[in-house]
């Protein structure tokens, strides 16, 4: 069975406040995480729940094809 993970992420906004997240390495990010198949919308939801445990509901969807370059030496 072929699976589509996409990578999603989310930008959480109250008020003036924007969500962030720290990562182990000492930098800052916005929560993402893997759909593993399923709905994006869902995926937000569930990511969310299990890496921060915050029960949001997911309304809006942005999509952005980032292609990443590497130059060999």
């Amino acid at each position: 069975m072929i699976m589509n993970n996409n990578i999603i992420c989310a930008l959480i906004r109250k008020e003036d406040f924007i969500l962030i997240a720290k990562r182990r390495n000492g930098k800052w990010e916005l929560p993402t995480g893997i759909t593993e198949g399923s709905d994006e919308l869902k995926s937000v939801e569930r990511e969310l729940y299990e890496e921060y445990n915050i029960k949001v509901k997911a309304e809006l969807l942005f999509y952005i094809n980032i292609a990443l370059l590497r130059s060999s030496p």
